[in-house]
This record gives C-alpha cells, structure tokens and sequence, in this order.
C-alpha cells in the first residue's frame, strides 16, 4: 500500500473536495489507491473534529472508497417529561472506523452515510412531551474535470416536531411545569447577566470618551448635556433613563440617542467630535410608570465611533 500526503481538503463535511492528479499524463486519471494523510491546517474546516487524520482509498472503475477513523459521543440518554434529553452517564468520546462509497459518474447520489452517525429510531415521548428533531437529506455528484475529482454535496434539512397526545398524570404536569419555569428563568438570568457585562465594557469605554453633565427632569422632560471627552468622532451615543418609586428602586427605564449619524437619520444627524458637546432635552411623559417619584437615574448605555 503506497503512502502520500494529501494536500487538498479529504473531509466529509466539505461542500467540496479536491484532490490534485498525480499521474503522468492529463490523459490518465488518478490512482489514489493506499493510505493518505490529512493536512489539517488547509482543510475546511481547520480541526479533525470527529473525524481522524488518516483515510485509506480504495478505487475500483469509478467507484471510489473511502476508510477512516471518526468520533462519536456515547452515553445513555433518555428523555424526561419537559421533552430534555439527560444522560445517565456522562458522555464519552469514542473511535471507530467507518467507510463511504462514491460513484464518480456525474450524476447525482444520495450521500453514503456513516452507518454509525444514523440517527436511531425515535423513542417513544413521555406524556405531554414535545420534541423537534432535524432531519438531513444530502445528495452528492462527483465529477471528473481534467486532473482533479470534485464532489460536490448538496444538503437539505427539515424539522420533525413530535408531540404527544396522552394527557400527563398531575405529577407529570407539574414537573413539565416547574421545567418550562426554571427554562425561563434560566434565560432571564442569563440574559441579565450578559447585559451586565455589556453594560460594564460600556462604562469602561464611557468613562475614557463621554461625560453627561447636568441632568435634570422639568415636569415630564428630562434634559442634559453630553460631552465627547475622547480622542475619536462619536457616531452612536445611546442615553438611558431609569425611572425610580417613592424608595428610589428602578421601576421602568427609557432609551433615547442625543447621537446618531445613519443613512436613515430624519432629524440632526451630525457626529460628536473631540472636545464637543450637545444638550438633549426629551418628553418622558408617555413611558413613565404610573407609581413613578418624578425622580430618575441616567447613564450613557451604548456608543460608537465613527470611522
């Protein structure tokens, strides 16, 4: 079995897979025949992933095959009434070998798949479950053109949703209900605490480049001044207002941009450069909260230079 490096991207997951001629005339295709070697670093994409290094070839006519180590993930799973899958045992990462047949004849093929990635039978859901699977179909043509074999995959994916018509028990009920409500909570957290972050790389950048001065609320209009006290032309300035009760606790909160320069601007339009400054004078009457103080708190939440 001859050995050689294959310098072209060999991955099954590529769109498409070159693979340079070595014979000795144009005339003459290819032997790949024997064991050839990925070069990770220009295939697409970049890393092994779950599929190894080394892929023997087989040629018979135009038939081609390709032999190769991949990975999976094992683990037993099982789905719970909120339609979650959860392992028993934590999953693992496993080699074995598999091979796929192309016919390189021109036309289109259904994709040969790896027996092993097959998705399994679906499982029977638990009462009251829902669950979506994606489903992928994938043809593939392979065609010879002078001194290269491209394949070319074209694949389609829909979505199956299955759901359950069995009533679920009062007990299944309320664990389907207590899922749903940590999924949402879960998401508010996580929400919150990304805004947080963001909120705390904006006021890093704020405190280098902007200073908001003279804040005051009139009745139902609150005004200021922003100053630009960086090195670089603002194009975005994003001022928010915090509407806070009788114990100054923030009941509802209210955007507006002193500063904003878009292809779609109607009113002033005009960049805030170095040194500069603009007043800002905006009605809050239609978006404070009915037990509102007619006090309120107002930080820079968002800019953007110009560039």
């Amino acid at each position: 079995m001859s050995h050689a490096r294959l310098s072209a991207c060999l991955v099954a997951v590529a769109i498409a897979i070159a693979i340079p001629l070595r014979a000795q005339t144009t005339q003459t295709r290819p032997n790949f025949l024997g064991k050839w070697t990925v070069v990770i670093e220009k295939s697409i994409p970049a890393t092994p992933d779950r599929h190894g290094r080394e892929i023997t070839i087989a040629q018979d006519g135009q038939m081609l095959t390709l032999t190769q180590f991949a990975f999976r993930s094992t683990g037993v799973a099982s789905i719970t009434p909120g339609g979650v899958p959860s392992f028993s045992s934590p999953p693992t990462r496993e080699e074995y070998q598999y091979s796929t047949t192309y016919d390189c004849d021109g036309t289109e093929h259904t994709t040969p798949q790896d027996a092993l990635m097959t998705p399994a039978p679906p499982r029977p859901l638990p009462p009251g479950a829902v669950m979506v699977s994606p489903i992928t179909e994938s043809v593939y043509r392979a065609i010879w053109t002078r001194d290269q074999l491209v394949i070319v995959t074209r694949r389609t994916t829909t979505y199956r949703v299955r759901i359950s018509t069995i009533a679920a028990s009062p007990e299944i009920a309320a664990l389907m209900q207590a899922a749903s409500e940590k999924r949402v909570v879960d998401a508010a957290q996580s929400k919150a605490r990304s805004e947080a972050e963001r909120l705390r790389s904006i006021r890093v950048s704020v405190s280098s480049n902007l200073s908001l001065e003279n804040v005051r609320v009139a009745g139902t209009v609150v005004s200021g001044t922003i100053v630009n006290t960086g090195a670089k032309t603002l194009r975005k300035v994003t001022v928010r207002v915090y509407f806070l009760d009788k114990s100054g606790r923030r009941i509802g909160e209210k955007d507006f941009w002193p500063v904003l320069v878009t292809d779609f601007s109607m009113g002033d339009d005009t960049p805030l450069r170095p040194g500069y400054r603009k007043d800002f004078s905006y009605s809050i009457e239609d978006a404070a909260p009915s037990e509102w103080s007619k006090q309120i708190e107002c930080e820079i939440v968002d800019l953007e230079f110009l560039e």
